[in-house]
């Protein structure tokens, strides 16, 4: 189960796009899924208008988590959806 949610924050001249995506993976597969998810933020971090990039677990759902991602434009998040690293994560959801 996933969602996704997009905002923009307005703030003088500047304008950043934060994303967010809710995962929920089974017990069975949640220790593999974060350690490639780890592995996987490493990459995303360094992409460009990446500012920054947090993968959280939900501390009263088990198997939830949240990846939340600020982007420097919504060019520069539209750009990461159509990356490698963004596909593998969606992918992790089929498991």
């Amino acid at each position: 189960m996933t969602s996704q949610a997009l905002k923009s924050d307005f703030d003088g001249m500047n304008s950043r796009v934060q994303a967010f995506l809710r995962l929920k993976f089974g017990p069975q597969n949640q220790e593999k899924a974060v350690e490639i998810i780890n592995f996987i933020l490493e990459r995303i971090r360094v992409e460009s208008g990446c500012a920054s990039c947090h993968f959280y677990q939900d501390t009263t759902s088990n198997g939830v988590f949240l990846l939340l991602q600020e982007w420097e434009s919504r060019a520069d998040l539209e750009r990461h959806i159509c990356s490698i690293e963004f596909h593998h994560i969606l992918a992790l959801v089929e498991l």
